[in-house]
């Protein structure tokens, strides 16, 4: 997935280049030593559920809620409270591998799992 995402940046990014514009609060030296996936960072949620087990991988903001079939709820990623505001797990990341969280259930399945990026969880 990194690697794909890595290739999808970089053909995006010879399509497109980065306008001057866009680059106006960063100083020429800053520019140069950037590295062009931190351009376009990325979060990443999924989940899948079967009849025997579900499970899910998050790298970034977002979350995951289980439904139970009782109607009670369950987050089986818990944000990453040592993590500073500013700094989020992404995609662009160079160690993105060692960032990802994950979770797997073996039976007693939800009757749904739903998933959301930054933002609308911290909304209400």
């Amino acid at each position: 997935m990194i690697l794909c995402w890595n290739d999808i940046v970089n053909n995006y990014h010879n399509a497109v280049p980065v306008k001057p514009e866009e680059t106006q609060k960063l100083t020429d030296e800053e520019y140069k030593n950037l590295k062009l996936e931190s351009i376009y960072g990325s979060t990443l949620i999924a989940v899948c559920m079967t009849t025997h087990f579900c499970f899910g991988i998050q790298l970034g903001d977002g979350s995951m809620v289980l439904v139970n079939d009782d109607g009670s709820t369950v987050m089986p990623i818990e944000d990453d409270e040592s993590c500073p505001a500013n700094l989020t797990a992404s995609l662009c990341n160079s160690n993105a591998l060692d960032m990802f969280n994950s979770f797997y259930r073996i039976g007693n399945n939800p009757i749904a799992m739903l998933v959301s990026t930054d933002g609308l969880y911290t909304s209400f």
